[in-house]
């Protein structure tokens, strides 16, 4: 069983001391031994030795602000040390993944010998995986994860640089927002489906990013922002725009229930503080107009943006949360996708229980 003092983390570089913050107050324990801010790279040392399967029970392992993490083994300071220290750990049967911060290139390319590799398996989620993170030409470092686990990045072969999702494409050279992204890999995140016809509240709409990938796909939207939306949305027959701000939503509650029955799926993402939008979502969803269509039984998934300003820093997180719970759904993740930046992302979904 490999074993190691020290855990690594991956995080989009331009958050890494948003991860130092959350690490520093949620694991203590955890002492910072290496941190690289162009490759978004950290390592910390435990005060005992972990393996894979301590992770799990290591006070609830989980960290918001980074997207990939894992034991953090050896270290190699050229390809020939490299390649001698993977080779004895490939015969304990590891896949291999491998983090290049400076160009694309396979793994098998960095090595005169290719490195046999098992099968891959979408649903095993007991194998580990061996990760190579190249740091510089002089400065490797090798980890492993358990398959699947504590990471943004959808593939286990799929790796891009500095955690960039590379295969969104749309048929528009550039879409409205950011946002668009952000939905794209919530939804890979959420492993929800979505389908022709069902209906979306798209809260903080403006400019678009949100509901253009959702009509791209068939959805019907209404998108509920003061601001314009993009030109493309508007003339989508799928789309309906309520050019009204997030606090005047109440008071045409009756506009909104003409538009839909209930919504199969709710989006907010809007630049307020969290708390005060939180406490907006709270009266909307004891309207008793409003109510029904945030929490029908047909609610496949809630993604709420959380945005890090001054007033609402990471400290503030665990209140969220809870606050968040105490509107009746269940969360299923929060975590800082690829196209986050000072934000991260909380998904939700249904709980019949409290319907």
């Amino acid at each position: 069983m490999i074993k190691s003092n020290y855990l690594y983390f991956l995080t989009n570089n331009s958050s890494i001391n948003l991860l130092k913050e959350e690490i520093k107050l949620k694991y203590p324990q955890l002492k910072i031994a290496y941190s690289n801010l162009e490759c978004g790279f950290l390592t910390y040392k435990s005060e005992k030795e972990l393996s894979i399967s301590d992770i799990d029970n290591f006070d609830n392992f989980n960290t918001i602000f980074s997207y990939a993490s894992g034991l953090s083994i050896d270290k190699a300071k050229n390809y020939k040390e490299l390649e001698t220290k993977i080779s004895l750990l490939a015969k304990n049967k590891i896949l291999n993944s491998y983090f290049c911060f400076q160009e694309q290139q396979a793994l098998n390319d960095l090595f005169s010998q290719p490195i046999k590799q098992k099968n891959f398996k979408e649903n095993d989620l007991v194998d580990l995986v061996l990760d190579i993170i190249k740091i510089r030409e002089d400065n490797f470092f090798i980890g492993i994860h358990q398959f699947g686990k504590y990471r943004t990045i959808f593939y286990d072969y799929d790796y891009h640089e500095h955690g960039q999702n590379n295969e969104i494409s749309t048929s528009l050279s550039s879409p409205p927002s950011r946002a668009y992204y952000k939905i794209k890999e919530a939804l890979a995140l959420s492993n929800k489906k979505i389908k022709k016809g069902e209906c979306v509240l798209d809260i903080g709409s403006s400019p678009g990013g949100i509901s253009y990938f959702f009509l791209q796909h068939g959805l019907h939207v209404v998108g509920i922002d003061a601001a314009k939306m993009h030109e493309t949305c508007l003339a989508n027959k799928n789309f309906t725009h309520l050019q009204i701000p997030l606090e005047k939503l109440e008071q045409e509650s009756s506009k909104l229930s003409e538009l839909s029955n209930a919504f199969d799926w709710i989006v907010v993402d809007i630049n307020l503080d969290p708390e005060y939008v939180l406490s907006i979502l709270k009266k909307l969803i004891k309207n008793k107009t409003i109510s029904p269509l945030l929490k029908s039984t047909q609610l496949k998934g809630f993604f709420f943006t959380v945005k890090l300003t001054r007033k609402f820093s990471i400290p503030k997180i665990p209140s969220l949360i809870k606050n968040i719970e105490q509107l009746g759904f269940e969360i299923v993740f929060c975590k800082q996708l690829p196209s986050n930046k000072s934000e991260f992302t909380i998904f939700l979904s249904n709980n019949s229980k409290n319907n």
